[in-house]
Formats: structure tokens, sequence, C-alpha cells
């Protein structure tokens, strides 16, 4: 089924027993399509184009070892350097959501919350794979190189914090890797001094965003679910805790289940039924160049400076910047002549650079560093999925495939507990 440009015929077209996902990024699509393959009747929304969303502009990474949440022991004390470094990779536009956000951080930064949230990232990641193994056998000809992913360092301060959350991966089942200096720079011959070491996590992937996006969009369709672009929800109407209509730019949508997936804008929904979500949009910024003959040749974490490195055969992509709060999805160019300025000290890079693309995209983001996955308070027939920070890419498929069965009431893949929305209320 192809997607449907007449919005209102598409919307038209659907009867009361439809699912209606709103939101087309990667976890809207990967939950579109794990739905309809189920045999359910989906329709996908999206204000903007289907297929895009925040996961566009990534470094491309696929990260099953990131499974140690943002808010981790340590983490306010990290994030409090990176506050102070002017052009640092983290800043915030201060506000009482953002105040309220930052407060519940810091709660949830302890170990027993952390240890916990590892092993149900863990298990996400795992599903997550598990389902990108089955897409691959069926489209071989999606590219994903199974390389590696080196997080540097160069200092030696910063590197032991490292280590730390490598030894919590480690014990959660990660393959880990330590590199001395001169390792890690055999490892990657373009990394510039100085370089204290590595972290090197041989599972990881690299590819290129957009072609994960197309192949989703194209497997939803054959799998029967209409992709439908260009529409606003403007209002949820609900009678007796259950959601009966979607109110759009594009008219009325009865629905049998709605499911929320709709990334930073996630929350502004859920308010529309009465639930605080404490989802905040983090923007992230990244820049993409025709690949030069002297750089990098694998993907890369820039430890401290907190930059990610994707390269393909024919693009480099440098990805960044936290910034909490912040709504706009225009890029900064100041902001991205800073990020190039950066990756410059850290890498050989000598020749100049041709920019393809800017870009700028919300990550939404939990206070405790995990997703938020399952029914909603109150709600018979409303599910959430949203709150993947910076691994949605990564955890998409494994999210569609836990909405699924949540929503068919089949027994899901992982224990779905530690995800609930209920647990942030």
């Amino acid at each position: 089924m192809t997607e449907c440009a007449d919005a209102p015929d598409a919307l038209a077209s659907l009867d009361e027993s439809a699912i209606v996902v709103i939101g087309g990024g990667v976890v809207g699509l990967c939950i579109g399509r794990a739905c309809a393959a189920d045999g359910h009747a989906v329709a996908v929304l999206d204000r903007g184009a289907v297929g895009v969303g925040c996961a566009w502009g990534s470094a491309g990474h696929l990260v099953p070892s990131h499974v140690v949440p943002l808010a981790a022991p340590g983490a306010p004390a990290t994030a409090a350097r990176a506050l102070l470094r002017r052009d640092g990779p983290l800043s915030a536009r201060l506000s009482p959501e953002v105040l309220r956000w930052l407060l519940r951080f810091s709660r949830s930064c302890r170990s027993a919350t952390a240890r916990s949230a590892t092993t149900a990232l863990k298990a996400l990641a795992d599903l997550s794979m598990r389902e990108l193994e089955s897409l691959l056998a069926q489209r071989p000809s999606l590219e994903v190189r199974r390389e590696g992913v080196l997080d540097v360092y160069r200092s030696d301060k910063a590197l032991l914090r490292a280590l730390r959350a490598a030894r919590a991966a480690e014990e959660a089942g990660i393959t880990v890797e330590v590199l001395d200096r001169d390792e890690a720079s055999e490892l990657e011959p373009a990394l510039r001094p100085p370089v204290a070491g590595a972290v090197f996590y041989p599972d990881d992937s690299r590819m290129r965003p957009a072609d994960l996006l197309a192949e989703l969009r194209a497997d939803a369709q054959r799998r029967g679910a209409v992709l439908v672009p260009g529409v606003e929800v403007l209002d949820l109407v609900a009678r007796n805790s259950a959601v009966e209509t979607l109110t759009t730019t594009a008219g009325d949508v009865d629905a049998r289940h709605v499911i929320i997936a709709a990334g930073a804008w996630s929350g502004r929904l859920a308010r529309m039924l009465g639930t605080r979500l404490p989802v905040l949009a983090a923007r992230g910024m990244s820049v993409t160049y025709e690949r030069p003959a002297d750089g990098p040749r694998r993907a890369l974490l820039l430890g401290e400076d907190h930059v990610a490195v994707g390269v393909t055969d024919s693009e480099l992509r440098l990805s960044g910047w936290f910034q909490l709060g912040a709504e706009s999805l225009t890029p900064s160019l100041r902001r991205l002549e800073a990020l190039e300025r950066l990756a410059r000290r850290r890498l050989r890079l000598d020749s100049p650079l041709r920019v393809l693309e800017r870009w700028a995209g919300l990550r939404p983001t939990a206070p405790d560093g995990v997703p938020i996955i399952g029914a909603a308070p109150q709600w018979r027939n409303v599910t959430i999925a949203t709150g993947h920070a910076m691994i949605g890419l990564t955890m998409a498929l494994g999210t569609g495939r836990l909405v699924a069965d949540l929503v068919s009431g089949t027994t899901p893949a992982l224990n779905a507990g530690r995800f609930s929305p209920a647990r942030l209320r």
C-alpha cells in the first residue's frame, strides 16, 4: 500500500477498529509495522513527513551496548561540568518544567535505580537486535556494518569515569574492550593526540539512518499499515476512560486504540487526556559532510566532548549537543561550526569539508533515562511509547514488538514493568 497523499481521504477510509499511531518517526514506524504484522488495521499519522523524525539526523550508531541509563551515579556532577563549559555539549533553557525534570533526574541517579534500568535496557536492546536480524534476513540489501563503536577519551580522569560505566555494562552482559593510547590509535589512525585511552564495544554497528527509515517505511506499507503525513492531532475526545475520536487538521478519526509515539511532543498529547508525562525535549544537531579521504574510518564517540562521529562510504557526520528545554528545529550555525572545530582538534581532518546537510532535532528524554512504554494510566485504550533520548534508532524495533504485544494482549518477550508510564506518576 502506498503512502496516502490525500490525508482526508486516507483518514475517511479507516474504520473504528483501527489502531492509530500518533508519530511517524522511527519508533512510530516500528510500532505500526509490528501491529500490522499482527493483523491489525493500523494508521500512522505525523504532523510532518512519515519516516523522518529525530533518528534522521543521528550519527547512525546502533548501540546495544548503551544499556547504562543517562540517570546513573555521578551523572549530576558530569552534567554540571558540561554546563560550565563555554560551547559545552550540554546546556539548558531554565523554566519551571526544566527545573522539575532536573530534580527528578537527580533523584534517579542512584545505584539501585540505575541497576534496574540497565537490566531493562539490556532486555530491550536484545529484543531490538533480534528484530533487526529478522529484518536483515528479509532485506539483505539494507547495509548494517557490525564493526563496533570506539569511545575515545583525551584525559585520564574522564577515561576513569567512562570505565565505571563500561564495567556496569559488562556486568549486564555487554562485551567491552579497554584499549590504551596506542591500541586506540592503531584501531583508528585518524585520532589526534592527546589520547588517554578508549572503550571499544565490538558488538555495536553503524549504518545510514535514512536507509533504515526508508526500509521501515516500505515494510510497514507492505504489511498493510496506512501512512498519513501532514496531519496534526488537535484534540483527543474521550468517554468512559477511553479515547473515541481524534480531532485532526484533516478531519475526525475514530479509533479502537491510540498509541502516542510522537517523541518530544508526546507530553503535549498526553496533557489532552489530563496525564502528566515528564518527557523533556533535548535539542541535538548534526552536520553531514562529503566523506574526506583523510578522515576517520569507523564509528566513534569523542568521550568527554560528547560528540558522535558517523561514517558511511560517502559521508561523514558529526552529531552532538544536548540542549534541555529547547524546542527549535533550526540548526545553529555557531554551534555546528564549533562542532567542526572540536572534531578537527580530536581528528585528522586536513581536507576542506563539503557540507551536505545541517540538521536539528528534538530528543524525547525521560528523567530516569528509561523509555516510557506501556498503558497510559487510567485510560483503557491508550498506549505510550516515547522517551528514547539518544537510543531511539537502536531500541525502536524492540519497542515496536513490545507495544504490539501489549496491544494484542500477547505475553511480551520481556518484562515490561520497568518501562511502564505508571512508574513516573
